[in-house]
């Protein structure tokens, strides 16, 4: 029975133990000289999508102010959030705003124009995914992420952070 009991309190906690923090997602674009970051926010279907906060730095931007910003939008990771539908006037919303905070008006202009990375904090570090741009046509169309491409540091020093998303982009194709 007792072998019962510890498999319970593994699977659905316990208060005396500790809880190891959930891992939290983010993004980035870069565009035309600037950076900017939002939120992802996982659906209860179980996919990423972009959400609030849109934050926009110059790319020249010192390294600790990048570093910070990606810290603030990927603290606003939510899930169990409702799936859009595609066609909504909400989603559309948020599509627009996201683009205008990356100064584009189009997915047809950020494809032409811009790069992308993944930010993933897990376990005390974050982890920076630069991606391929494949453009907008075709079976392969998108962001693709290069995983053997991705630059791993340790949380604490926002510059090093910020110094890791500069070099991610950097390693965009």
């Amino acid at each position: 029975m007792r072998g019962l009991s510890g498999l319970l309190r593994r699977l659905v906690g316990s208060e005396t133990e500790t809880s190891t923090p959930m891992p939290q997602y983010a993004g980035a674009h870069q565009v035309s000289g600037r950076i900017t970051f939002h939120a992802c926010s996982k659906t209860t279907a179980g996919f990423l999508i972009h959400s609030e906060p849109f934050v926009s730095l110059d790319e020249d931007a010192d390294t600790a102010s990048l570093g910070a910003r990606a810290m603030e939008v990927l603290s606003s990771y939510r899930t169990n959030i409702e799936p859009p539908e595609w066609s909504s006037q909400e989603w559309k919303k948020l599509r627009s705003a996201h683009y205008k905070a990356i100064g584009v008006r189009s997915e047809r202009e950020l494809m032409a124009k811009g790069r992308f990375i993944d930010l993933d904090q897990d376990n005390g570090f974050i982890t920076v995914t630069p991606s391929l741009n494949a453009g907008k046509r075709g079976n392969d169309k998108g962001f693709v992420p290069l995983p053997d491409r991705e630059i791993r540091v340790e949380l604490g020093d926002v510059a090093s952070v910020g110094d890791a998303i500069l070099e991610a982009f950097r390693r965009c194709t």
